[in-house]
């Protein structure tokens, strides 16, 4: 012990001593770069006549040599620190660098060497379950964005794709978005839609990547608007969104066996697909018939056991959750997209956000068989309508005054024509013309450079108006949580609107709400308090567990 400390003592000394050692050299090198006040004038002399570069340059005192103050025009090279991820195997590291002036790179990094490569413009890097392959999205730089911006082209990202175990790289044009399988082996790529498209729908493209890099088999699917590996990354989920909207449904390709099953089409939109974790159950929202300034509703619809029953041809368990025809969906709520869809661990329950109706459609709660009915009778009766006034004769008004046209230019014509006027005329005056304001003359407000920023603040606002803005979407976007028991056939609203939020437990049996209505005018000036209740998701029984 004794032999340890004195150890470290001769270590502290070492350190200090070598520490003032240099303390001292770098005063002495200050001390000769300075200009002495006084020369001698043959020193003066011999100088003058002798040039070089140095001598070119401004000298400056010691006390000039401390940086000075970075000027704006400095800023660009700065750098910060953004997202990274580890590689599955520990080995490959990337991360992302952002500049003041938007000269972003990603930086791959291999922990073993310590070699580090850079990627221009590189974002949302993603390893392989398997750790062999790196994806990346490269976008363009600020010149090329400004330049397709002015020639009215479209601004989209291509993709890199890297062979970490050999090396090889590849980069292909016009992709949205990517994802690997769970295990690596497929890769599937997005394309950007149609410019002209109203539609989301655009080009899929599944690659195998467990074959030869310059020989890669790719398999391509249209109109794809989101789409989703199962967790086994054996099952591909795509929701297809056709531009006449009659190719519109959710498919399932079996990367395996190669086959491609369509689960539910119709001319309806479909939203937020989702997996059960660890297992082939699948979930979707399908949009209810609407008007443009309608609300959207959705309905629910899940299948089981996809796995073991799209290769063998059979038809997959089907669970549908119609919120019009259900006795215990609320009036005055709707389902929306706006909330995730999850299942249970267990696969018994789904869960989806609830929002209170602002517009309802028209024709909400009609079967497709009814509506297509009222489609048929309305194309009946719109081209009914245009035949009779294709073929509608003249009309006895039309006839009349066509007759009365005629005998009054008769009655003209025999009449003959008279210098003086019969009766007395009066002149108007003459009417000055209102002058229009000129095209290019603009109001005050249109002149303003910035336009107005008025904020009216009330003395009972809880949060001020920044924060207010700052939670606008959220508080728009804010749900109940509702849990659908599938085999059951069950609707359970968790709570009511006082909770702020809902946190579903472990195993997905209990819930816990937050309720802070109580404290909200303490929320002013102080912390954010919350009672807590606990909430039965098979009951929607409430117990409150604890005060603030």
């Amino acid at each position: 012990m004794i032999d340890m400390k004195r150890r470290l003592i001769a270590r502290f000394a070492a350190s200090f001593a070598v520490g003032c050692l240099w303390f001292l050299w770098s005063g002495l090198v200050a001390v000769s770069q300075e200009v002495p006040e006084s020369t001698p004038a043959t020193t003066e002399s011999a100088t003058e006549n002798v040039t070089s570069a140095d001598d070119a340059k401004p000298q400056r005192s010691a006390t000039n040599n401390a940086p000075g103050a970075v000027q704006p025009s400095e800023y660009g090279p700065f750098e910060s620190l953004g997202t990274f991820s580890l590689a599955p195997d520990g080995r490959w590291l990337v991360y992302a660098v952002s500049r003041v002036d938007q000269q972003d790179e990603l930086k791959l990094r291999m922990l073993a060497t310590d070699s580090t490569d850079s990627i221009p413009f590189g974002t949302q890097a993603q390893f392989s379950g398997d750790s062999k392959w790196l994806a990346y999205l490269i976008g363009l730089s600020t010149e090329e964005r400004e330049k397709n911006e002015k020639a009215k082209e479209p601004v989209r990202n291509r993709l890199g794709l890297r062979n970490l175990m050999t090396g090889d790289r590849e980069e292909i044009e016009n992709v949205a978005s990517f994802a690997f399988s769970e295990d690596g082996r497929y890769l599937a790529m997005r394309r950007y839609p149609a410019k002209e498209s109203k539609a989301q729908g655009a080009g899929l493209v599944l690659r195998d990547l467990s074959g030869d890099f310059y020989h890669q088999i790719d398999t391509h699917f249209g109109n794809v608007q989101s789409f989703a590996f199962n967790r086994h990354g054996t099952l591909l989920a795509m929701i297809i969104d056709a531009e006449d909207k009659s190719g519109n449904g959710v498919q399932v390709y079996d990367c395996l066996s190669g086959m491609l099953r369509t689960l539910d089409s119709s001319e309806r939109s479909y939203a937020n697909l989702a997996w059960r974790k660890d297992a082939d159950d699948l979930a979707v929202l399908v949009e209810f018939p609407r008007e443009e300034k309608e609300d959207a509703t959705f309905a629910v619809h899940a299948w089981r056991g996809l796995q073991q029953a799209i290769p063998a041809g059979k038809t997959p368990n089907r669970f549908q959750y119609d919120p019009s025809a259900h006795e215990q969906q609320p009036d005055d709520l709707r389902v929306v997209n706006t909330a995730s869809l999850r299942w249970s661990d267990d696969g018994e329950t789904l869960f989806f956000g609830l929002q209170p109706w602002e517009k309802k459609p028209k024709n909400y709660g009609k079967s497709r068989a009814e509506l297509a009915k009222e489609k048929l009778l309305k194309s009946k009766d719109d081209k009914s309508t245009e035949d009779k006034s294709k073929s509608k004769p003249e009309t006895d008004a039309a006839k009349t005054k066509a007759d009365s046209d005629d005998a009054a230019s008769t009655e003209t014509a025999d009449k003959p024509p008279t210098d003086k006027p019969t009766e007395k005329t009066t002149q108007k005056p003459t009417e000055k013309p209102i002058e229009k304001p000129a095209k290019d003359q603009k109001s005050l407000r249109e002149s303003l450079k910035d336009p107005a920023n008025v904020e009216v603040w009330h003395a009972r606002d809880i949060d001020i108006l920044p924060l207010q803005k700052k939670q606008e979407s959220r508080d728009k976007n804010k749900s109940q949580t509702a849990a659908w028991w599938l085999d059951d056939h069950q609707l359970v609203v968790l709570g009511d609107p006082k909770y702020d939020r809902i946190t579903l437990c472990e195993q997905q049996k209990r819930a816990i709400g937050y309720d802070n209505t109580p404290y909200e005018e303490l929320k002013r000036f102080g912390p954010t308090l919350n009672d807590l209740y606990l909430i039965d998701v098979r009951t929607g029984e409430e117990t409150k567990i604890i005060d603030r």
